[in-house]
């Protein structure tokens, strides 16, 4: 299943219009010095933040940069559990596997889920 796939599941819990830019996300490759993994630019493009239909918290390009001042240099956070909880890709992994929870009581991270769009899959209600 693609980004595409998940976000037309539920069209009628989305917001009106895009929240975040084509110039949005290229600041946010540009200030985090990657590339996005392509899951994950596609969520952002095609109005993932939009959607009102996620379990988890999923982070907008501004809070991104600060949820990584947290974690591990090289994880991107991409969601949080609101309770402190980071979910992040590694920026080693261009294919976006290997989705990993970090935990904000003990700096360390474990592996949560095998891809950016199962998390996606699992956290819609």
């Amino acid at each position: 299943m693609k980004v595409s796939e998940v976000l037309a599941q539920n069209r009628k819990h989305r917001t009106e219009g895009n929240s975040v830019s084509k110039d949005d996300v290229v600041a946010l490759e540009r200030t985090l010095g990657i590339r996005l993994i392509d899951d994950h630019r596609q969520f952002l493009l095609l109005g993932g933040l939009d959607d009102l239909r996620f379990a988890q918290n999923l982070l907008s390009p501004d809070e991104v940069v600060c949820a990584r001042t947290y974690v591990s240099s090289d994880l991107v956070p991409f969601a949080d559990d609101g309770t402190g909880d980071v979910f992040c890709w590694r920026q080693t992994d261009s294919h976006g596997h290997e989705i990993l929870r970090w935990n904000h009581e003990t700096g360390k991270s474990e592996e949560y889920c095998d891809s950016f769009v199962k998390c996606l899959k699992m956290w819609r209600f």
